[in-house]
């Protein structure tokens, strides 16, 4: 437990000085608590048990991490080399494309947002003046600029460790409260904590990428 705890200090010495955004968070924003009509049309989120003040590059990292649950080769019963755990835990390309896709309509809904709120602001205006306005600012991705993806995508990619290590206090909560499944919060608490330390040192790699592009 002091381990954990020294970490957590570390983390928070990381943190406190780069320009991270905190918003109302979904706090464990993963595909299993996405939920979608049977056409794909609407698209809710569910349990919002962990919600609240949180940083944005959690919640979006979250989303796209891999490696959730501890795995064994499907050949034989022996456990994965270190290599290939690591291997499991990365995001394919294919991901890392759908990661920058989601950063983009993000950052395109947020300029949507601040837009509408700027109309309401001015109402006073002629209805002739603020359509205009609207249609002329009504932005789209292809109006962001590389740099601002950039930033926020380090922003994402810098709380790959933050996402192992809540889950790793996340499990270790739950063994002190369940004790007729300790063994399963043991697992996956250790499981947490292994892969935050292969990534820790993401936070100052990311961290550094970010302020180059601030």
């Amino acid at each position: 437990m002091e381990m954990l705890r020294e970490e957590v200090e570390k983390v928070k010495a990381q943190l406190r000085d780069l320009p991270l955004k905190i918003v109302t968070g979904h706090g464990d924003f993963k595909p299993a608590n996405l939920m979608a009509s049977h056409d794909g049309s609407t698209v809710v989120f569910v349990d919002f048990e962990l919600s609240g003040p949180n940083y944005r590059g959690f919640d979006i990292f979250k989303l796209y991490r891999r490696g959730q649950l501890p795995t064994k080769k499907s050949n034989n019963d022996n456990q994965n080399t270190k290599e290939e755990e690591d291997e499991l835990c990365l995001p394919t390309n294919n991901e890392k494309l759908e990661l920058r896709k989601f950063v983009s309509s993000y950052l395109s809904a947020l300029k949507i947002n601040s837009n509408k709120n700027s109309e309401c602001a001015s109402s006073s205006s002629s209805s002739l003046s603020s359509s205009s306005s609207s249609s002329s600012s009504s932005p789209s991705s292809s109006s962001l600029s590389p740099r601002e993806e950039n930033k926020l995508l380090a922003e994402v990619l810098l709380f790959e460790p933050l996402t192992w290590l809540e889950a790793s206090i996340f499990f270790l909560f739950a063994l002190t409260e369940d004790e007729e499944h300790q063994q399963k919060w043991s697992d996956l608490a250790i499981h947490r904590w292994e892969n935050y330390m292969k990534s820790k040192n993401k936070i100052n790699f990311y961290a550094s990428e970010l302020m180059k592009i601030e």
